[in-house]
């Protein structure tokens, strides 16, 4: 009973615990623009120590030069999804930004059909494609113009939804290889080490102000429910279908404005309200 319901619910609970990840940065970033990068640091530095810490409880630990190369890719696409993603807010509409990105799950589904040989039930699909039609309703807003303010936009969207795809379908892959994705994943988060403290180097006042500990802190916290998201993402991949997981861990978007909503008070629209819904029954027709 609990092997094939297993992964669907660590899934589920992986989702939530990568999205309450997402409210610590919403909170470290809270207090300066600038707080981006040291926030981001603490994330990746206690990330990758927390995988590479259970990789060698594990006895999984290995400097194999195929698990390095794997984790770096699988890094890269992170650490640039992050980044095109947060640029792309820059020069078009969110609304429509945020429902494309998540069109990565997509190609996930479609690479787990076509070469890995999973199949899918009339229901299951049913349930993904409204779990994804849910998804793309959190950061809608009718009121927001859908003028695209330039045409880099399209390549940043596009350029996140490949490096998305490599970090989330890069996992399937190399748990098809035999590989322990928990190493792979310290390998990984610890790219993204050195990319935010060049990052940092480029304004040194960032380590005399006065919300450096405050951000820094929280950066950290992050990083361990970003390292347990993503484990219970890994331990679904390898134990579910990619095609049915991807799409549920999708909805970590959605938990994300919960908590936003729940605990910092911001207003529940009706979009929310009904992707909410729309994510529950998408649930309920998967597991039927």
């Amino acid at each position: 009973m609990f092997e094939s319901f297993g992964w669907f619910i660590a899934t589920i609970i992986g989702a939530c615990v990568f999205a309450t990840g997402g409210f610590f940065l919403r909170l470290a970033t809270s207090k300066d623009p600038r707080s981006n990068d040291i926030t981001l640091f603490g994330l990746y530095i206690s990330g990758s120590l927390c995988f590479f810490l259970l990789a060698m409880i594990q006895g999984a630990f290995t400097i194999a030069p195929i698990i390095i190369i794997s984790g770096i890719m699988i890094g890269f696409g992170s650490v640039f999804g992050n980044y095109f993603w947060v640029k792309g807010f820059t020069k078009g509409p969110s609304s429509l930004s945020g429902p494309l990105i998540n069109t990565n799950a997509i190609l996930v589904i479609f690479m787990s059909i076509l070469f890995f040989g999973e199949q899918l039930r009339w229901l299951e699909i049913a349930g993904i494609v409204l779990i994804l039609l849910s998804v793309s309703l959190i950061s809608y807003d009718p009121n927001e113009t859908l003028r695209i303010k330039d045409n880099i936009w399209f390549a940043l969207i596009a350029g996140s939804i490949v490096m998305f795809f490599i970090r989330s379908g890069g996992l399937k892959i190399t748990d098809e290889m035999g590989f322990n994705n928990t190493i792979i994943l310290a390998y990984g988060y610890a790219v993204g080490i050195p990319y935010f403290a060049m990052s940092l180097r480029r304004d040194p006042s960032i380590w005399q102000a006065d919300w450096l500990r405050f951000s820094l802190g929280l950066g950290l916290v992050a990083g361990v429910f970003s390292f347990g998201g993503m484990q219970l993402f890994a331990y679904s991949i390898a134990n579910g279908p990619a095609s049915i997981v991807a799409p549920i861990f999708s909805m970590n978007g959605l938990v994300f404005a919960s908590l936003t909503i729940i605990l910092l008070g911001e207003r529940l629209s009706r979009y929310q309200a009904i992707a909410m819904i729309g994510c529950v029954i998408g649930l309920v027709l998967i597991r039927i």
